[in-house]
């Protein structure tokens, strides 16, 4: 059975961090405020939203919403944006945070994140379940233990060279593709979050998968 965690749990485990070099941005942040700059999805139809993200009224978010009974996801490439790929180890990434909303209704949608690249990725143990109309923070480790690896390499091949990220509906284990379903959901605020000091290698415990919520 996957995890399921619930808005207040918090989840430890331990962070890990080595060298090498590239792109990735430490603290970059999407808040789809200009317009979805690079990210989307096929077969997924994700549009620009101008108005209710998880800063308020007035700001913008992606809407992810399904095509039929299809695949749902939010994914960028590094060709899309280079400050979201590349290598998170040399960077000292060791969190990504993001915020999610089941819009209008609660659709029983599970939320994962998946990273790496063709023929190496990894997709979350943790699923996420978001509440209706309802903005919560979640923040992942970005560690072994906390993921699934659905195509062969290791873990800091995938992390050394990021090449995609996405943000996915996978109510069952974690598998290649998404699963499929119908419905919505909103995404707000993707964050690459360094560990202070995290460019030296270092282990750092008791991190966590939290939420952080504001009505909507």
């Amino acid at each position: 059975m996957p995890q399921i965690f619930s808005p207040r749990i918090v989840v430890c485990a331990v962070v890990l961090a080595s060298a090498t070099a590239n792109a990735a941005t430490p603290g970059v942040v999407e808040t789809f405020q200009t317009g979805l700059n690079g990210w989307g999805s096929n077969p997924s139809l994700v549009t620009h939203q101008t108005a209710g993200g998880a800063d308020g009224p007035t700001d913008g978010f992606a809407k992810v919403e399904d095509t039929g009974l299809s695949e749902l996801l939010i994914r960028v490439t590094s060709s899309a944006a280079p400050d979201f790929t590349g290598d998170f180890l040399a960077a000292g990434i060791t969190q990504v945070s993001f915020a999610v909303n089941e819009l209008a209704i609660d659709d029983g949608l599970g939320i994962r994140f998946g990273f790496g690249f063709r023929g190496n990725f990894w997709v979350s143990n943790g699923v996420f379940d978001p509440q209706a109309n309802t903005w919560d923070t979640v923040t992942i480790d970005l560690v072994e233990l906390n993921f699934t690896q659905v195509f062969s390499g290791t873990f800091d091949a995938a992390l050394s060279n990021v090449q995609r990220i996405q943000i996915r509906h996978d109510i069952n284990e974690p598998s290649m593709m998404p699963d499929l379903a119908m419905g919505d959901f909103g995404v707000d605020n993707i964050t690459l979050i360094p560990t202070p000091g995290a460019a030296v290698g270092l282990t750092l415990a008791g991190v966590m998968m939290t939420v952080r919520r504001r009505r909507g």
